[in-house]
């Protein structure tokens, strides 16, 4: 009974590392995928979604972008300061992003 039951374990330890290897081969391609996606917008198609894009925080500004990712909360505290780190390249296809518009009455 005892070597079943180590037999077992063997076993799932066996496929949690398989299943460790197929996620880190997943997250390699998705990450890929956008370090292509990103490598394929020319300077001036970033630049052109950049400007139509506003700081969130007063804190922050073109010159300045001080308030995209942070790693000790995991997050960041403004899109266009992050959008700007993502188009430099800097977290190497961590994050992907999607446009959306937002339509405003005047």
């Amino acid at each position: 009974m005892k070597d079943y039951l180590e037999q077992l374990k063997a076993d799932r330890d066996k496929i949690d590392q398989q299943i460790k290897m197929e996620e880190d081969r997943i997250t390699a391609e998705k990450r890929s995928a956008v370090v292509n996606k990103i490598d394929a917008l020319t300077d001036e198609e970033k630049e052109n979604i950049l400007s139509h894009m506003s700081h969130s925080c007063t804190s922050c500004s073109d010159e300045y972008p001080c308030n995209g990712y942070s790693a000790y909360s995991r997050t960041y505290r403004c899109s266009k300061c992050m959008m700007i780190e993502i188009l430099n390249g800097e977290h190497g296809g961590k994050f992907d992003f999607e446009l959306d518009v937002s339509i405003i009455e005047v």
